[in-house]
C-alpha cells in the first residue's frame, strides 16, 4: 500500500466505529464538527519513515480557544492533541506499534482496542457543548497522565470560557482550581527530578509557577462577578471560531 492508501485504511477502520456519530473523512483525516456544540474533533494517523503506523492522533478544540488554521498545514486546524500510542506506552498499558515485524494491518489491529477502550468513550458524539467540555477535560487528563502529571499545552482559559458561556461559573472555578494544583505539582516534580529534566530546571519551574499564578488570577476574576468581565472576549472568540469553521468546512451560515 502507498502512504495515502495506508491512511485511508486506518480511517476506514476507525469510521466503522465513528461514522454513526457524525464523524466523516475529509482532507486525509476523520472529522466531526458541531456548530451547535461549538467544537471540532480531528482524528488522523501518522506513518514512520518506512511506512509503519507510528501514531493515532486525536485533535480537539472548542470555539472558545479560539480556532485557527494550522500554520504548518492548510487543511488542518490548530487544535489540542492526544497521541494514543504515546499515552499507552507512557502509562504502562502496553507497547503498541513497536513490533516492526507485523504487517500494516496487524499494526492497525494492535492499536484499535486501545482506541475503543480509551479514546472512544471520551469523544463527543452529539451537539451538546456541555458534553464536549466534559469529554475534553477527560482527554486533557489523559494527556497530563502521559506527561507524568504535568499539564502540558492546556489552555485553561478555553475550558473556563466554555463553562462560563453555559452559565456554569462553578464548573469553571473547579477546572481552573484543578489546573492551578497541577501547575504547582509540575513545578515541584520538575524541581525534585533534575535527573530526568536536566536542562533549564529553574526556567521550567518558573514557567509552571507563572502558569499557576495566571490560573489563580483567572480564578479570582471569575469569583468576583461570576466571569461577567469576560463576556465580550467569550463572544468574540465564539463568533470568530464559528466563521472560521464555516469557511473551513464550507458550510452555510444559519
Amino acid at each position: 500500500m502507498t502512504a495515502a492508501e495506508k491512511r485511508k485504511f486506518v480511517s476506514a477502520r476507525l469510521l466503522e466505529l465513528l461514522a454513526p456519530y457524525g464523524y466523516f473523512s475529509r482532507y486525509g483525516a476523520i472529522w466531526k464538527y458541531s456548530m451547535d456544540g461549538k467544537y471540532v474533533v480531528c482524528i488522523s494517523s501518522e506513518l514512520a519513515s518506512y511506512g509503519e503506523l507510528n501514531e493515532i492522533c486525536i485533535d480537539f478544540g472548542s470555539f472558545f480557544a479560539p480556532l485557527h488554521i494550522d500554520s504548518y498545514a492548510k487543511k488542518r486546524l490548530a487544535l489540542h492533541r492526544l497521541d494514543l500510542a504515546y499515552y499507552v506506552r507512557n502509562v504502562g498499558l502496553g507497547i503498541p506499534l513497536l513490533n516492526f515485524h507485523q504487517s500494516f494491518e496487524e499494526q492497525v489491529d494492535s492499536i484499535l482496542p486501545f482506541f475503543q477502550s480509551i479514546v472512544f468513550p471520551r469523544l463527543p458524539t452529539n451537539d451538546d457543548l456541555s458534553d464536549y467540555v466534559s469529554k475534553s477535560e477527560q482527554l486533557f487528563q489523559l494527556r497530563t497522565e502521559a506527561f507524568q502529571g504535568i499539564p502540558h499545552c492546556i489552555e485553561i482559559e478555553e475550558i473556563a470560557f466554555a463553562y462560563l458561556s453555559l452559565n456554569r461559573p462553578g464548573k469553571a472555578l473547579h477546572a481552573v482550581s484543578q489546573y492551578a494544583q497541577q501547575c504547582r505539582y509540575a513545578a515541584d516534580y520538575i524541581g525534585n527530578h533534575v535527573e530526568i529534566f536536566k536542562y533549564d530546571i529553574e526556567k521550567q519551574v518558573r514557567y509552571w509557577d507563572k502558569k499557576r499564578q495566571e490560573a489563580l488570577t483567572l480564578k479570582n476574576a471569575i469569583q468576583t462577578d461570576e466571569g461577567k468581565v469576560f463576556e465580550s472576549e467569550i463572544t468574540h472568540r465564539e463568533t470568530e471560531s464559528a466563521e472560521l469553521c464555516r469557511q473551513f468546512f464550507h458550510t452555510s451560515k444559519r
